[in-house]
């Protein structure tokens, strides 16, 4: 659960020590971590599929695994004010792609 700051891909390896590890310890590839963001919305949140995605964690002395690990990283949002809070401001858009 994270309280304070809002959860991305390059923020989420913090939390996949655990899975990784009950996932090695049941002698899986695969583990799946779920974390609640429950930290203040600025924006609008997305679709669900923009809060699905995989890490690969580094494993001890190896560089390049045969087997490497995945975890599947779902974050499920929380928190949410409601809907007409945000026809009331004015939220910021995407800078456009290069």
């Amino acid at each position: 659960m994270e309280r304070t700051t809002e959860v991305t891909q390059e923020r989420a390896p913090k939390y996949m020590g655990q899975p990784t590890q009950y996932a090695a310890g049941d002698g899986a590839r695969l583990s799946i971590l779920c974390i609640l963001d429950i930290s203040p919305k600025k924006s609008p949140i997305g679709t669900p599929e923009n809060y699905l995605f995989t890490l690969t964690p580094a494993l001890h002395g190896l560089d390049n695994p045969e087997a490497p690990s995945l975890v599947a990283v779902i974050v499920v949002n929380g928190n949410l004010p409601a809907p007409s809070w945000w026809s009331r401001r004015k939220p910021p858009l995407q800078p456009p792609a290069p």
